[in-house]
């Protein structure tokens, strides 16, 4: 089987973040090749994030980025697309998001009579359209553009809706998606990677207790409340993550 998978950012992004979890792309390996349309005007050699696809052969066809324009007339930037990416013959295409990625998605689909398939990690209009303030101009209007011309395409012509949590589906419901075409799919721990060992004891009355915290620093996942409460403990935290609320969380 074949994919052509559009995610919600370039390879390099992922690459950067850490987020290289074994066959990413490819639970199972029940596909032989996948082409990830990467939006970014360059991105990684295949070679150096193969595990990401597992047994699959991968290419990663950097298309272009996000730009205004190509948001405003999206059509122009699908069409570029079938220029760069062979699209035809792929068993399935998957999106990771449910505006620019799944529009195009849902283009391509259409035009090749390709089932698609949409990932859903949030909920675009409690988890970022309403945390947008109008001084962020640019980004408050692409949203506004967003929830109306382009995620109601993309989950119009979706043949599946992938959601990582259960809170999501209200969302979906709301822009029209029948209950038949959802599944939520929950992120898993792999227990495996974290047993306790046998010859740990517990921390001497002297040690500091190491606390970590890992999540983008957004409004939803503010941890905040975690530095205030260790202002008086023999305790040392470390945050992992990025995000619009990083400098405050720094100077706090």
């Amino acid at each position: 089987m074949r994919a052509v998978i559009i995610p919600n950012d370039p390879i390099k992004a992922y690459l950067k973040k850490g987020e290289m979890i074994e066959r990413y792309f490819n639970p199972e390996n029940i596909f032989d090749r996948i082409d990830i349309v990467s939006l970014a005007d360059s991105d990684v050699e295949p070679a150096s994030v193969q595990h990401l696809a597992g047994k699959a052969r991968l290419n990663i066809q950097p298309v272009g980025r996000i730009s205004l324009l190509r948001a405003l007339f999206p059509g122009t930037y699908v069409r570029r697309i079938t220029r760069a990416v062979d699209v035809m013959g792929a068993d399935v295409i998957i999106a990771h998001n449910s505006n620019v990625a799944g529009f195009v998605a849902a283009r391509l689909g259409k035009m090749f009579r390709i089932p698609v398939v949409i990932c859903m990690h949030t909920n675009p209009d409690k988890d970022i359209r309403a945390h947008i303030s109008w001084k962020d101009i640019k980004r408050k209007l692409f949203w506004l553009y967003s929830s109306v011309l382009l995620e109601n395409y993309a989950l119009k012509y979706s043949s599946k809706v992938i959601c990582a949590y259960n809170f999501i589906t209200s969302y979906l419901i709301s822009r029209g998606v029948e209950p038949g075409r959802i599944k939520v799919i929950y992120h898993r721990i792999d227990v495996e990677k974290f047993k306790r060992r046998s010859d740990l004891t517990g921390p001497k009355s002297n040690e500091k207790l190491r606390i970590l915290c890992v999540g983008r620093v957004f409004e939803r996942k503010n941890p905040e409340n975690i530095i205030r409460a260790i202002k008086n403990l023999n305790a040392h935290l470390t945050i992992i993550g990025d995000g619009n609320l990083l400098p405050g969380l720094i100077k706090l």
